[in-house]
């Protein structure tokens, strides 16, 4: 729920912001007769213009002298350029952490079967190769012993449970 919020609320002020680039591009290609519509929250959404992020030092000399709407209309803009950076930033960012923690991800469950056979493990290193194969052997030998019993048992259950 928290996540679809945040995401409808990053859709709305991302388009807020695209809608006045476009109308900003327009009225300098001096085209007055297209006429683009408006943000259907533009006017509920102005608030944003106080928030959105404004570099201190201006690129060029001229842009201090700006109207307060080209002042605004820069903002918009600078804050799209700073959102695509801040995205990207992140993306790496999620992407070096979830590498870094990839170990400690793998370890939080640890296999207890794994864990049984690594414990054995020092053991197995001093038996020469015909012990280990015997070793193998017998493990495979009680695996087929355990299955067999385990289909036995189900097949008693079950013709048991089936008998009036």
């Amino acid at each position: 729920m928290y996540k679809e919020v945040v995401k409808k609320w990053s859709n709305i002020r991302d388009s807020f912001c695209k809608s006045k680039k476009k109308i900003k591009e327009n009225k300098k290609s001096g085209s007055g007769c297209v006429e683009i519509k408006k943000y259907i929250y533009h006017d509920q959404l102005q608030f944003l213009n106080k928030t959105i992020y404004r570099r201190d030092t201006p690129s060029f000399p001229e842009e201090s002298q700006n109207s307060d709407e080209n002042d605004d209309e820069e903002i918009v803009d600078r804050k799209m350029e700073r959102v695509d950076i801040v995205k990207q930033e992140r993306k790496r960012r999620h992407s070096e952490e979830f590498e870094e923690n990839m170990p400690e991800i793998l370890e939080v469950q640890p296999n207890r079967h794994l864990s049984f056979f690594q414990g054995i493990i020092p053991t197995l290193n001093n038996f020469n190769d015909d012990e280990i194969v015997e070793f193998q052997l017998g493990v495979l030998q009680l695996i087929k012993k355990i299955k067999q019993q385990n289909t036995h048992n189900f097949s008693t259950v079950h013709f048991l449970s089936t008998q009036p």
